[in-house]
């Protein structure tokens, strides 16, 4: 939907504050939508796809598996970001655990010792730039925000996917 026409690559004020409010009705509606749970591709050969979702996580568990995305493992305390706005919060050497990823997030990379995220999969944001800057990473572990706890010490196997409590 493309509201007000550009002069030299400038919008009027009046098409500029139309434009503002039709996005933020569409994303409104995308809000209100539900995601599916899972999605079916089928390809031009006539096989199909799919690509589930993991189970959700159990608060009680001391050990989680995901999808493995980076290499090797990382060990460090927790930090939960929900937005790349909070990372002043995180300190070098954390395990930045986050809802997803997207490129605002690329520079917190830089000081975390592994990354967890609750969705996502080998092609997401966080597996790829994980895989490139050799970060121990596991993604596709729905619920796993509201397991872990900042200060938690845990250790993140970017090969097989696990993702476990150390006991203090």
């Amino acid at each position: 939907m493309q509201i007000g026409r550009t002069v030299e690559g400038q919008l009027s004020f009046c098409a500029l504050a139309a434009r503002i409010e039709a996005r933020r009705r569409v994303f409104g509606q995308w809000e209100a939508q539900d995601a599916p749970d899972h999605f079916v591709a089928e390809s031009a050969n006539g096989g199909v796809a799919t690509a589930c979702p993991a189970s959700p996580v159990q608060a009680h568990d001391a050990a989680w598996r995901g999808v493995p995305t980076g290499t090797g493992v990382g060990r460090g305390r927790v930090c939960i970001l929900r937005h790349p706005d909070e990372g002043e919060r995180l300190q070098a050497g954390d395990i930045l655990v986050a809802p997803s990823t997207d490129p605002g997030w690329t520079h917190l990379f830089l000081k975390t010792a592994g990354l967890v995220v609750e969705t996502g999969g080998y092609l997401s944001h966080g597996a790829i730039v994980a895989r490139e800057f050799a970060l121990p990473t596991v993604v596709n572990l729905p619920g796993i925000m509201g397991c872990l706890r900042d200060g938690d010490e845990v250790e993140v196997d970017g090969t097989t996917g696990q993702v476990r409590r150390i006991a203090p």
